[in-house]
Formats: structure tokens, sequence, C-alpha cells
């Protein structure tokens, strides 16, 4: 929590998680104990994303609503090696949207890192 709030290696939140997962940025993913959400899944890319929509916004094609953002996310997070911990209690998390994640790096402040370098 403390690496999300100094804008370091964590990220909290369900459309922040998503998003690094996406970057292929998530070393670690911190979930509730029964935390769940609704979010939308590209049916052509794959691409998740938070809110509900009916078009995804990487590719324009049809999306369907999860009743679980958890269906999609825990099989994700396992083909790429990110480890997953179900938290009891914390209030911290609870606060931050019961959901977190550690970050291998922060991928817009590569960026932007990589733009003042060039």
């Amino acid at each position: 929590m403390d690496l999300a709030k100094s804008n370091s290696r964590g990220v909290t939140g369900l459309r922040r998680v998503l998003q690094s997962l996406e970057t292929g940025g998530v070393q670690t993913i911190f979930l509730s104990e029964g935390y769940s959400a609704r979010a939308s899944e590209c049916s052509h890319c794959g691409h998740l994303d938070a809110h509900l929509v009916s078009v995804c916004a990487a590719c324009g094609n049809p999306t369907r609503e999860l009743a679980d953002v958890c269906d999609a996310i825990i099989p994700f997070a396992i083909r790429r090696d990110i480890e997953l911990f179900y938290l009891k209690e914390n209030d911290g998390l609870d606060r931050a949207g019961n959901i977190a994640a550690l970050l291998r790096f922060r991928s817009d402040q590569r960026t932007g890192q990589m733009a003042a370098a060039s």
C-alpha cells in the first residue's frame, strides 16, 4: 500500500491493476478474501475493462460482461507466473478497493523517462 501511495511500484483499485496486467508490469496481485467485481472482457483480444462497456477500447470489437473479474484475472496470472495473495481482514486493502498489485516496473513512469532521454 505504501508503494502505491508514493507512486512507486504499487497500484490499487481494479482499473489500475487491469492496466498494469495488460502492460506486463505486475509481479504480485493482492485480493481481499471474497473479492468480486463486474467487468467487461473483449471477445476478440481479451482486453479487460473495469467499466461495463459494449465495445472494446483496445480493438473496437464487442465485449461480454463478466459477473466476476477474478474469473479472468486468476487464469491470466497463473499463465504468466504472477503471484496471487488472498488477504483476510486487511484495512488498507479494504480502503484501496480490495485489489492491489506490486509491480515489476511502472510503465507510465518508464515512458516519461524514455521520452526525456531521447
